[in-house]
């Protein structure tokens, strides 16, 4: 019984779930501000790993992709946060690691879209 908790917390602290925030180039993204970027949006996601996290080990994130889903033609002043919901914790709780769902938030103060104006 005491190898299986230890085992068990083992794995906890072991496991990782990473998510990375990229841009694959299709827009322009930038963290800093720039002058006529004023439309500010916000997209919220999930992604899930399994098994404490070591299925997969990361995500990726595409942030130039969340851009263009908003509308966007280009992005700056973006910012990235990842956290639990209450909801999620307590399905990784009660599955013992074994699914555990992460949410992120992306915001960013963009140029609209020509075709929205």
């Amino acid at each position: 019984m005491v190898r299986a908790v230890t085992c068990l917390l083992l794995c906890l602290l072991l496991g990782c779930t990473t998510m990375h925030f990229r841009s694959s180039g299709h827009t322009k993204t930038l963290v800093g501000v720039k002058a006529g970027h004023d439309h500010r949006d916000q997209v919220q996601g999930e992604r899930k790993f399994f098994l404490w996290g070591f299925i997969p080990q990361s995500h990726i994130v595409w942030v130039d992709q969340e851009v263009i889903n908003m509308g966007l033609q280009s992005g700056s002043n973006i910012s990235v946060r990842v956290y639990q919901t209450w909801g999620n914790f307590l399905l990784t709780v009660l599955t013992f690691g074994m699914y555990i769902p992460k949410n992120y938030e992306v915001t960013v103060y963009g140029l609209k879209a020509k075709n929205d104006l």
